[in-house]
């Protein structure tokens, strides 16, 4: 009851962040709008496969006026803030918390990839992530100095990386700096609320996790949902969840178990507000698997 509690304020922050973010593009659609087409949208990422429910809040946007470009770019930023916050929490968790123990042979020496690998990833966070911070700070003049450190990568990545950090700055440009920072904690929101669904449910069915195993279980959850999966996530949700709890020695069954769970909370949760808003964008359910733009 808990977990879904809080999943609940999980669909919120994501609803306001994507609202503030909108409205740094265009300020004439309303917030009840927004807020009907963006539980319509994250209803549609969860039930679509490979992701294609992106598609769904851009086109519901420009429907309602919005240029398409400003609702990709929308888009754009809300899943680079998303980035922003896992690289934060994996930061977190190779500073301060307790990682099992994963000693592997490595030229004729034993290396416990905890320990000494944690020390190694947090070097290389550091050296690439204080450049990220600063450039954005930096404006223009940072933009210039990312597009002289990218020139060394091959160019199609080197021009991947540069419209994607220039989409960021603009985003937050538009934002405003009140925006972006309410934008940013929301993000931290988010994140937080996601480890707290994933403690409780383990509390739930005595699996004995710490608030730093269930950050590390969040994550490697997070991580394979990358990967393009049928609808819902169906499977790979799951081998995320058996994967992070596999680390911490839970049975393969219990872990099953709990991460079927983990997934039907996140998948119910998250669609029924967006269920209840599809009538009153005059949608149909049926709608949402036809990929293109409503009439009207």
């Amino acid at each position: 009851g808990v977990a879904m509690f809080l999943m609940i304020f999980n669909v919120g922050f994501r609803l306001l962040r994507w609202a503030l973010i909108v409205r740094g593009y265009d300020r004439e659609v309303s917030g009840a709008q927004l807020g009907r087409i963006g539980a319509i949208g994250y209803m549609a990422i969860d039930i679509l496969p490979a992701r294609l429910g992106e598609l769904v809040r851009p086109l519901l946007l420009n429907r309602a006026g919005v240029p398409l470009g400003a609702c990709v770019a929308s888009i754009v930023l809300e899943r680079l803030l998303d980035v922003a916050a896992l690289a934060g929490l994996l930061f977190a968790v190779l500073a301060f918390g307790d990682l099992p123990a994963l000693e592997v042979s490595l030229f004729g020496r034993t290396v416990d990839l905890a320990r000494e690998g944690r020390i190694a990833l947090l070097t290389l966070m550091v050296l690439l992530g204080v450049p990220v911070l600063v450039v954005p700070l930096a404006g223009e003049r940072g933009l210039r100095f990312a597009a002289r450190i990218l020139r060394r990568l091959p160019r199609r990545l080197a021009k991947i990386a540069f419209n994607l950090l220039r989409s960021f700055m603009e985003g937050l440009k538009r934002m405003g700096r009140p925006a972006a920072v309410a934008g940013s904690l929301l993000t931290a929101a988010v994140w937080v609320v996601n480890v707290g669904v994933l403690w409780c449910l383990a509390s739930s069915q005595s699996v004995d996790l710490s608030a730093w195993e269930a950050t590390v279980v969040t994550i490697v959850v997070s991580l394979c949902l990358l990967v393009p999966s049928p609808a819902g996530g169906l499977g790979v949700f799951e081998a995320g969840g058996v994967a992070g709890l596999l680390l911490y020695g839970v049975d393969p069954d219990r872990a099953a178990a709990f991460a079927v769970t983990l997934h039907a909370v996140h998948v119910g949760m998250i669609s029924l507000p967006g269920l209840v808003a599809l009538p009153y964008e005059g949608l149909r359910f049926s709608q949402l698997w036809s990929f293109r733009r409503p009439e009207g």
